[in-house]
């Protein structure tokens, strides 16, 4: 039988979605996109063409030209098998045709391929997939040179609504027939609640910078903590490791007859260990609040949960203790997990690696999120150079990747790349030599491997403690020795000398918290030599009051 093999994808969803500083805005992209793909819009468009969803398990290799299976269905992506007819490539061109009516301005990727080897048309559209990428679609229609212009986006105006212009995109965020998709998102919205509170907790769909009234009343307001100016906010990109070559040795070790039923599991495996890892943090960052806190929205906004790709924003606060919990149960239930789906083409756990950006929450959201997406890449690199190995002494070794959180506080210029941003905020002359005032990325979870953990830094920043404890250490030295470190090195040196004469009965707490670094750092490492040092994360750490 000759079937037609058909991939969608959205590309560059968190873009898509974190394009504006208002966060209503961003729910109502993220509505569209969820909408898309899940129920209400995908669903119209079968019935209009008289196509019929057959569940994977239900598969046997035959299908009819009115029957489409979807190996996977999620977040902006599905994967359709239909039978080879044109009523399939109607649909193909028509659903393409109808995304860049429905979302104008998303960027996504599509191809099919015909055949009758199901598992080598699925790789080969996802190799041609791949290739589109980097072939970005032109926008239509072109803007004239005498249009008005989007003073944020710089898209052509096509509406002005109470003195706010909206482009195409902008417009489609705010279309009020679109208000079905609100219904579709809630439910979304549920599967990062755990069971006991799906009833009573709620997102925040609104920031109230400086209490402007930005909000209306049916709005709920993100729960900001400290003073007005000071709202911190963490916007936070999460991916899985290793997956495009894990995904690439299962679907060879599954070419048969229940290819498309396996795909589905494993599908459907990711999606249940994401959501259910997402659902143990929320539990652990509510348990944190006190109870006129646990009355308010919850001090997150998830914006994407499809597969191993996470996004959300949260308060500052809260922001490396939830990831912390979301990487450890990713771990653990992908290890329960994989058992049931009896393959060796995983290792025994699934990792995830995380980039976070730490900024004010009237910032540009979009800048941070490519600053955060490149800090979990540069992270991601790291721990490819250094894996773990299962099974050493067979023949099927498997790679484990660590799952590691690269982070980094906005205080001045925002670059969009990782590298430029560390090398002109965090990188100091010492000696003649480059040296680095940070030490991410940090291990999230436990394991044998050569990265600093969490809590290394954890226990760092302990040993400072609030400014209203006269008796402890306090980190305005630290604050002090990284200015000066900057501009006098060897001031800095002389700076920690005293320091260290001064405080000879509480260093040895800071001495031991450098001793669990890796590799094992000293007192004067601070500001001798060209070891990277974690001053600017102990900064951090206490400038968010970090809950941890």
């Amino acid at each position: 039988m000759n079937y037609l093999v058909y991939q969608f994808e959205a590309v560059s969803i968190q873009e898509y979605i974190l394009a504006t500083a208002k966060l209503k805005e961003m729910v109502q992209g993220s509505q569209l996109l969820e909408a898309l793909t899940e129920k209400d819009i995908l669903n119209t468009v079968l019935k209009a063409q008289g196509l019929t969803e057959l569940p994977a398990e239900d598969f046997n290799g035959s299908l009819t030209e009115d029957q489409i299976v979807f190996p996977r269905r999620a977040g902006g992506v599905f994967l359709a098998i239909m039978k080879d007819t044109d009523k399939a490539k109607t649909f193909c061109q028509s659903w393409e045709l109808l995304v860049q009516q429905i979302i104008p301005g998303l960027t996504f990727s599509s191809a099919y391929k015909t055949g009758n080897n199901i598992a080598d048309l699925v790789e080969e559209v996802r190799q041609k997939l791949n290739t589109q990428k980097n072939q970005p679609r032109p926008t239509l229609p072109e803007i004239s040179p005498i249009a008005q212009r989007n003073q944020r986006s710089g898209e052509a105006v096509v509406k002005v609504e109470k003195n706010e212009l909206y482009d195409l995109t902008s417009n489609a965020k705010h279309q009020t027939e679109f208000d079905r998709c609100k219904s579709i998102f809630t439910q979304t919205l549920k599967k990062w609640l755990p069971e006991a509170l799906k009833d009573s907790a709620t997102f925040p769909t609104c920031f109230d910078h400086l209490n402007r009234n930005e909000c209306k009343d049916n709005d709920k307001k993100f729960p900001f903590s400290g003073n007005e100016g000071e709202h911190y906010v963490a916007v936070v990109h999460a991916d899985g490791n290793g997956m495009g070559q894990y995904i690439k040795s299962f679907m060879e070790s599954i070419q048969g007859g229940d290819f498309v039923s396996k795909y589905a599991q494993f599908s459907q495996l990711l999606e249940d260990t994401t959501t259910q890892a997402a659902q143990t943090a929320i539990t652990w960052l509510h348990n944190q609040l006190d109870e006129k806190e646990q009355t308010k929205p919850l001090p997150i906004r998830p914006l994407v949960l499809s597969g191993d790709d996470v996004a959300f924003i949260i308060r500052a606060d809260y922001a490396l203790g939830f990831m912390t919990q979301m990487t450890q149960a990713f771990e653990r239930l992908s290890e329960q997990k994989l058992k049931e789906l009896n393959t060796e083409s995983f290792p025994s756990k699934l990792t995830l690696t995380s980039g976070m950006v730490f900024l004010r929450s009237n910032q540009p959201f979009y800048m941070a999120y490519h600053l955060a997406e490149d800090l979990c890449g540069e992270a991601k690199e790291a721990g490819r150079k250094h894996p773990l190995k299962e099974n050493s002494n067979e023949k099927n070794e498997k790679e484990i990747y660590p799952s590691l959180c690269a982070f980094h506080l906005i205080t001045n210029t925002l670059f969009e790349d990782a590298e430029t941003q560390i090398k002109q905020e965090l990188t100091v002359k010492v000696e003649g030599k480059d040296k680095k005032l940070t030490c991410t990325p940090y291990a999230l979870t436990a394991g044998n491997h050569n990265f600093t953990n969490i809590n290394a830094l954890k226990a760092l920043a302990d040993c400072f403690g609030e400014p209203s404890d006269k008796e402890a250490i306090k980190v305005s030295f630290i604050r002090e020795l990284a200015t000066y470190l900057h501009t006098d090195p060897k001031h800095a040196k002389r700076m920690l000398e005293r320091w260290q004469k001064l405080n000879e009965t509480k260093v040895s707490c800071v001495e031991k918290a450098l001793e669990g670094y890796q590799p094992s750092l000293s007192l004067n490492d601070l500001v001798e030599g060209s070891q990277p040092v974690p001053i600017a994360d102990l900064i951090l750490w206490k400038s968010m009051n970090t809950q941890f």
